[in-house]
């Protein structure tokens, strides 16, 4: 099963409408989103950053704007926006009943609101609405694309279940109707891809495996697998015993610990990502396996993580 050509990333960033990344906490998935976010950039679409429920004043570029509740235009071409479950439950709720006005005597009343607030189903199926919602109107103003930052793994997975699982308990009515617009569009695997993001350590990749099942299960396509943390050996061609004696060496004490650390490091990446390779062959079809994206030690001050692993990604 080989690794994904980096062009088949550009093709879906150009083809799909919307695209949710997710993946354990501290893998990295909003440098990655940002990412691929800057690679749509460069390759000419308009996009459509989407964070959920991210820390205030959060700044994925250097030289854009910080992310704030408005959908807005961080760099040329390239919009933000960092949504908090409140403000979409209120956004989705006048969308699918119609009404400002009921919505707001919704929010006054204590009772409602508190339900709202307290319900996780109601939350989701909510951020699920605004994502939905911002897909087909950014799609039709600027034939862009929305790339989706969503929560990490088993919240993640919640949110897609969300849509059906309303429709499944009610049988009519607005809000059951814009669930299944909701379910139909996440489900239409020309417009909608998941990408799965992972690290090369034995619980990233064991989270990710069972993420790739979940989502299979609720019928949205998943597409490559994205390896982030990735390391070369730097001597891949020196037997061990001939390292050993050059590590004798005066002249290579100050740089061996950071040889010693970068081989180690490769040798996990290798035997994780073959373990995640032979998972992947049952769940994916072929051309969808994985991409791998390389451990950055250092990003300029003018330049961000997302923007530099987006320059990897394009070369």
């Amino acid at each position: 099963m080989a690794l994904v050509d980096k062009k088949s990333v550009d093709e879906l960033l150009l083809s799909r409408s919307l695209i949710l990344v997710s993946g354990k906490g501290g893998v990295g998935k909003t440098a990655i989103s940002s990412a691929l976010a800057c690679r749509a950039k460069e390759l000419g679409r308009p996009v459509l950053l989407f964070c959920c429920d991210a820390p205030s004043e959060l700044k994925p570029f250097a030289n854009g704007k910080v992310l704030n509740a408005e959908v807005r235009e961080i760099l040329p071409r390239l919009w933000g926006v960092n949504q908090q479950t409140e403000e979409a439950v209120y956004a989705y709720l006048v969308d699918a009943l119609k009404s400002k006005k009921l919505v707001d005597v919704m929010f006054r009343n204590k009772v409602a609101r508190a339900f709202l607030q307290v319900a996780p189903s109601v939350g989701d199926l909510a951020m699920m609405g605004r994502i939905f919602q911002l897909a087909q109107s950014f799609t039709k103003k600027h034939q862009g694309l929305l790339i989706v930052d969503m929560p990490a793994t088993g919240h993640a997975l919640a949110m897609l279940k969300s849509p059906e699982a309303i429709a499944n308990i009610l049988v009519a009515g607005p809000v059951y109707d814009r669930a299944r617009e909701i379910v139909d569009y996440f489900k239409n695997q020309n417009k909608t891809t998941f990408l799965p993001v992972t690290w090369p350590e034995e619980l990233p990749i064991t989270e990710v495996i069972e993420l790739i099942d979940g989502v299979l299960q609720t019928g949205v396509g998943v597409g490559p697998v994205l390896l982030n943390g990735v390391v070369s050996n730097p001597i891949p061609s020196l037997p061990e015993n001939a390292w050993s004696q050059m590590r004798e060496l005066g002249a290579l004490a100050e740089h061996q610990k950071w040889v010693d650390y970068l081989r180690v490091w490769s040798h996990r990446v290798n035997r994780e990502r073959s373990r995640l390779l032979v998972a992947l062959k049952e769940k994916l079809p072929e051309e969808n396996a994985l991409l791998d994206f390389p451990f950055l030690s250092r990003v300029p001050p003018t330049s961000s993580l997302g923007a530099e692993l987006a320059n990897a990604l394009a070369g």
